[in-house]
């Protein structure tokens, strides 16, 4: 499952111990011969045939050789950049292949050992500059039990499991009742999401109580989060009253308390409001999500509140003109301070949902009266 991670982590490391090796400087009239040298080298350690079967003490000796010669070739071309070409590079790309292959192999080995909940945190290893540089030089076993040994890296880490049978449509947590007496299949939230396997309302109800309980009960009087959006659609009230325009501007707005981060920390006890309003007829929907912000304000400080204000909107012109806006400048003084973020519309479905899912329509009272006369006659009838 971590094969594809592990392998783009020791390319990375290889990466990084171009940095960390020492220059080697030649002479000019040396660096051909030299550059022939580690060529050489490379294709010494490269003389290996995918097909055959290799010992543990022959990929060992593999590793010695293609590590040699590929801390020749950073030291070379560290001091002497303009002496590498394209088929060199091409060579070292291959040799950093063969090492990733044999070592992948160790890394994949050593994770057998491993709780069914644990993992090899090869990203955070390679983040501290000795392990790297032991890597240029020894397997990566050698690397992985000193980073191991040391308690302040943390190098193993745990990952959240879940069950599932294996033609099951949903994940369940280990105590869910759906898996009393059933064989399971234990995976990630991410290997089962990538099978197409969703979550039972065993997750989602234990996701909402980790958020609940990751929000700081400070907060709650301290911080209020807005969530806002804007539409322009279609006008039902121009199927009755053909004075009215084809379309109009609705704006949303859902009030929470606590300084939240993402909609999936919206839940019932700590929504303040959800609105959805008729705005301004205007072409443009910027000008109607700025009126949207503004109703954010007037909502927050009519409840009250005039701590630290955050709203979001998806509408990146509102996101850079709201503060021109002398009537918002005003509402502001009311908190002690307020920010408007931007976020991008798959992350603020929730406010644009409450647009989509609501008709709204206002008449003219003359109008209404004869829609009233009208449903009164029908439902007479």
């Amino acid at each position: 499952m971590f094969d594809a991670y592990y392998k783009e982590e020791l390319r990375k490391a290889y990466q990084k111990g171009i940095h960390w090796v020492n220059m080697h400087s030649v002479a000019k009239a040396d660096r051909m011969e030299v550059r022939m040298d580690i060529t050489r080298q490379i294709d010494k350690a490269l003389l290996v045939s995918g097909n055959v079967y290799f010992t543990d003490g022959e990929k060992n000796n593999i590793l010695v050789k293609g590590k040699a010669a590929y801390r020749a070739y950073c030291a070379f071309m560290k001091a002497h950049p303009e002496e590498n070409t394209d088929q060199l590079i091409d060579r070292v790309g291959e040799l950093v292949n063969l090492l990733v292959k044999i070592e992948l192999e160790k890394i994949v080995r050593f994770c057998w050992t491993l709780k069914e909940d644990e993992y090899l945190d090869i990203e955070k290893i390679f983040s501290v500059k000795q392990y790297v540089q032991e890597l240029m030089k020894h397997p990566v076993t050698f690397v992985i039990d000193n980073a191991v040994k040391n308690k302040k890296l943390c190098a193993i880490g745990t990952q959240k499991l879940y069950y599932s049978t294996r033609s099951g449509r949903h994940f369940h947590l280990a105590d869910c009742p759906y898996c009393n007496g059933k064989i399971l299949c234990a995976d990630t939230e991410m290997g089962h999401m990538d099978r197409g396997v969703k979550p039972c309302t065993c997750v989602i109800r234990m996701r909402k109580r980790e958020i609940e309980a990751a929000l700081p009960k400070y907060q709650d009087a301290h911080y209020m989060t807005a969530f806002v959006d804007e539409s322009i659609r279609l006008n039902p009230g121009c199927l009755i009253d053909d004075t009215q325009d084809n379309n109009q501007n609705l704006l949303s707005v859902i009030l929470c308390k606590g300084k939240i981060h993402h909609e999936a920390q919206i839940t019932k006890g700590n929504t303040v409001a959800k609105l959805i309003c008729i705005a301004r007829r205007t072409p443009k929907t910027t000008d109607t999500a700025v009126e949207a912000i503004g109703t954010a304000l007037l909502k927050a400080a009519a409840s009250g509140f005039d701590k630290h204000l955050i709203i979001y909107t998806d509408n990146a012109a509102a996101y850079g003109t709201w503060k021109k806006r002398k009537e918002l400048q005003l509402l502001t003084e009311s908190f002690e301070s307020v920010k408007v973020l931007r976020i991008d519309r798959k992350n603020n479905t929730k406010a644009d949902e409450l647009i989509r899912k609501n008709d709204l329509m206002l008449l003219p009272r003359q109008t209404m009266d004869k829609v009233v006369r009208l449903y009164n006659t029908v439902k007479n009838f």
